[in-house]
């Protein structure tokens, strides 16, 4: 991701397909180019298996969309991808075979950023389906703007709202503490940089990885299928602040040495 994110390149990605977890790590973190088309599919589901949205999604996740994003693993698929500001443009999956051709055969010189959009611009697709999440684009924003998991819950639950009472039933399904630690982290996100973020994205996965939840999620829902995971804590009460934050500290060893060396 590192590498991905401080390439001197132009760096193009075409998501024709399931983009998730590592694979939207190397399309979305780039200098950006994404081509998303109707087949395509983008989401973090780790909630459900009691972790947390890595590889950068902490910073590709913006605002309070990119909290319920984060949050609910919700899936975006096809133009979603491009209306969210996930994707730059938006092409037919038809068309793909001859955008690849005209993008390999730039030369060197040819390959400027300025070049690449000419090209991608001349493939983007005018007429979009409507953004589905239009319609509850409003709510999102009121819900997810709280200050807390706790209050986003209350917001939801208190909603007349359909959708707003699916995403409530969804979120109490999900590990307490990744949907706290994962608040945390999508909300301090926009102050870290790249480095910073991938630094803090090390010590959540150590934490996890010490962590209950994460394999009784991993075994519920990819191992034994039962999807009846036990979570421990089992509520948001029981989450304090202090474990969360526990989660966020340094690890025991110089971790900033060992990245600086292994990313040169």
């Amino acid at each position: 991701m590192h590498t991905v994110h401080s390439f001197s390149k132009p760096y193009v990605a075409i998501i024709d397909g399931i983009t998730m977890g590592g694979g939207c790590g190397l399309a979305l973190n780039g200098e950006k180019f994404v081509i998303a088309t109707e087949r395509t599919m983008v989401a973090m589901p780790e909630t459900y298996i009691g972790y947390f949205p890595d590889s950068g999604a902490a910073h590709f996740f913006k605002g309070n969309l990119g909290m319920f994003l984060g949050l609910t693993g919700f899936r975006l698929k096809g133009a979603d991808v491009f209306h969210t500001g996930l994707a730059t443009h938006f092409v037919s999956s038809n068309d793909l075979p001859i955008l690849e051709r005209h993008l390999l055969s730039l030369s060197t010189n040819e390959a400027s950023k300025e070049k690449i959009q000419e090209i991608l611009s001349n493939f983007h697709l005018k007429n979009l389906p409507q953004h589905t999440l239009q319609p509850h684009l409003e709510e999102i924003e009121k819900h997810f703007s709280k200050n807390s998991v706790e209050d986003i819950m209350d917001s939801l639950n208190n909603s007349n709202s359909e959708f707003s009472k699916k995403i409530f039933s969804d979120l109490q399904k999900l590990a307490p503490t990744a949907l706290k630690v994962t608040f945390q982290h999508i909300r301090n996100a926009p102050q870290s940089t790249f480095h910073e973020l991938l630094t803090i994205e090390n010590r959540l996965t150590q934490r996890f990885l010490r962590n209950h939840d994460f394999r009784e999620g991993t075994r519920a829902l990819l191992i034994d299928k039962d999807k009846n995971p036990k979570w421990k804590p089992s509520t948001l009460e029981e989450v304090s602040q202090e474990m969360v934050d526990s989660y966020f500290q340094p690890l025991e060893i110089p971790e900033n040495e060992w990245f600086l060396e292994n990313h040169q």
